[in-house]
């Protein structure tokens, strides 16, 4: 009996710990929404940025070619100094 009450006490914390989940940003029809943030050499550096943004873009059923979709479900955002970083990842926190 003892330790149905500590497994049951235990469960109650766990959903109350996780229940106040934040707001997930989403394109209106529940498609979640990915913004890229790179460094200078952008999204044609033949590395991690170009895979991340290839990955990106097909997972929205785009083309590098035809990306239709950016901008409303995905979208790339360069910092040209690395000024730019901070101001740029508070951007796109707050959105």
């Amino acid at each position: 009996m003892k330790k149905l009450l500590v497994f049951a006490l235990i469960l109650i914390m766990g959903t109350t710990l996780f229940a106040g989940g934040a707001k997930e940003a989403t394109a209106t029809d529940g498609t979640p929404t990915i913004r890229l943030l790179t460094d200078a050499t952008g999204i044609d550096d033949k590395s991690f940025n170009a895979a991340a943004w290839r990955g990106i873009v097909e997972f929205y059923g785009d083309t590098l070619a035809n990306t239709s979709k950016r901008g409303q479900y995905y979208d790339v955002v360069t910092a040209q100094t690395q000024d730019m970083y901070i101001p740029n990842l508070k951007q796109a926190a707050d959105e």
